[in-house]
């Protein structure tokens, strides 16, 4: 009997256990409790009934003051069979162990060293084995392409490699899919490296929510690695990675803008449904059946939009705004066309805009050539031709286009 005071006495000063006001109860998978740690209850016992071969996830995280969660899981004699101090920062994890038999265990929930708090205790089942994650190995990957994967314990990380160039400001996300069963343990974890193999930038928690994301402008033009794994060793679950590319494109000179577009037509024509994506940067089409994403929008895409909804074979599309969300920033140009050269010729007659109209001169008839200048209804002009819905001027030497809808003429 002794010999087992002796036991306890010296169990309980290493983990911080008290039996004095200790909190007890019941918890099970899936289930999310809270408590406080303090000087009077160092510690709570929670206990759950598992079965051999279970993948069990606990997570002891601080919600307030200094505390410095410790979290411990025992088996039905009272034996750590599991223990973590530093997840991350102050907070606890035990991931993915797999229980030894049919029967109850139990968590403490404790601190590490003279530290009190709140905190939030969770228990997870996870995924037997490998399940249904599955590792492509990664591979080349390009400027707004999507594509998922998993972390496995045969495929602990995977190598992504793209072309840039130098000045190119890019964004790797890479985000757990929670689509995949046992894969919300999987905390993501980004490096990126240069053509020389340095690396440049690594992120673990930037995109929320465990996930990672990278946002650097490239430093010279080649390719590129991404390598994809896991913050912890034994963390595994599917994921999603998005490369894109949000370097502002640079609007052609002498383009003229055509407005904005809407991508609502451009998903639904091919049956899909449209949706923000990226942390609302990008938009994506997603299937109708189960709202996964099929493919994100790019490039060659937008510039589709842009021809169809100005009727313009020339339109394409730039990101030149600067919106709180960026999926909101492209706008639709087109290059003017250049009208031919010719003769001015002897006038036939003149042209004066209408009573109070400002008109723009313009280099060819129609809205889509370039504005060469701007006249008013006090002005008026030698009139060298007549044109379907345009009159052709003299103006200042050259050849103007002026709608015919706000011209009077006067001919000889």
């Amino acid at each position: 009997m002794r010999g087992v005071l002796v036991f306890l006495t010296v169990f309980g000063l290493i983990v911080g256990f008290s039996t004095v006001e200790a909190q007890t109860g019941s918890i099970s998978y899936g289930s999310t409790i809270s408590g406080m740690i303090n000087d009077q209850r160092p510690s709570d016992l929670w206990q759950f009934y598992g079965q051999a071969g279970d993948i069990v996830l606990v997570f002891m995280n601080r919600t307030s003051g200094n505390l410095d969660t410790f979290v411990y899981l025992l088996n039905n004699s009272s034996v750590i069979i599991a223990k973590n101090d530093d997840y991350k920062g102050t907070d606890s994890a035990i991931i993915n162990f797999a229980l030894p038999y049919d029967g109850l265990y139990f968590i403490r929930a404790g601190r590490y060293g003279n530290t009190n708090g709140g905190y939030v205790l969770s228990l997870l089942k996870g995924m037997s084995g490998a399940g249904a994650l599955q590792s492509t190995g990664g591979g080349p990957i390009q400027y707004g392409q999507f594509v998922r994967s998993a972390i496995t314990p045969q495929a602990l990380s995977e190598t992504w490699t793209f072309y840039g160039n130098g000045g190119d400001v890019v964004s790797i996300a890479m985000t757990t899919d929670v689509s995949i069963p046992g894969s919300a343990t999987l905390d993501p974890y980004l490096t990126l490296y240069d053509p020389n193999g340095q690396r440049i930038a690594l992120d673990d928690d930037s995109r929320g929510a465990f996930n990672a994301q990278i946002h650097q402008t490239l430093p010279t033009s080649g390719t590129y690695r991404v390598v994809a794994s896991s913050y912890l060793q034994h963390s595994f679950g599917a994921y999603s990675l998005f490369l894109s590319l949000e370097t502002p494109t640079a609007v052609p000179s002498g383009s003229v803008r055509l407005g904005e577009f809407r991508v609502e037509w451009y998903c639904e024509q091919k049956g899909y449904s449209p949706s923000l994506f990226n942390n609302n940067a990008d938009w994506a089409c997603l299937s109708r059946g189960d709202g996964s994403v099929v493919f994100v929008l790019g490039q060659a895409d937008y510039n589709t939009i842009c021809q169809a909804t100005y009727g313009d074979a020339k339109a394409f599309a730039v990101r030149d705004q600067k919106r709180e969300t960026p999926a909101y920033n492209w706008s639709c140009y087109t290059v003017p066309q250049t009208a031919p050269v010719t003769a001015l010729g002897n006038p036939i007659g003149s042209m004066t805009p209408k009573f109070g109209v400002q008109l723009n001169v313009r280099s060819g008839p129609g809205t889509n050539y370039a504005q060469i200048g701007r006249i008013d209804w006090k002005q008026t002009f030698p009139l060298l031709e007549v044109l379907q819905g345009w009159y052709v001027i003299n103006f200042n030497g050259q050849r103007g286009y002026v709608s015919s809808r706000w011209s009077n003429i006067k001919l000889q």
